[in-house]
């Protein structure tokens, strides 16, 4: 008999929350959502923790990663 706890996503579309974490935007929680559901195919297990970091992310991304991608995306139009 195993005592590891059987990983499970739990996303709530009614209370907009994922792994229990409440995202009031539903902008933002539709957002987060389809990330969570694409990187989770790929076999990422998020836990509340990793959810209210992407949160924070979202909510108040940092500057330099934000030009970093700009650049990205800029290169890959030319």
């Amino acid at each position: 008999m195993s005592n590891l706890k059987q990983y499970s996503l739990e996303i709530d579309n009614e209370k907009q929350t994922i792994q229990g974490v409440f995202i009031s935007d539903k902008t933002m929680f539709q957002q987060i959502r389809g990330v969570v559901q694409a990187t989770h195919l790929d076999g990422w297990e998020p836990s509340s923790d990793d959810i209210e970091k992407l949160k924070a992310n979202a909510m108040n991304p940092d500057p330099k990663e934000l030009a970093r991608i700009k650049a990205i995306w800029e290169q890959r139009s030319k």
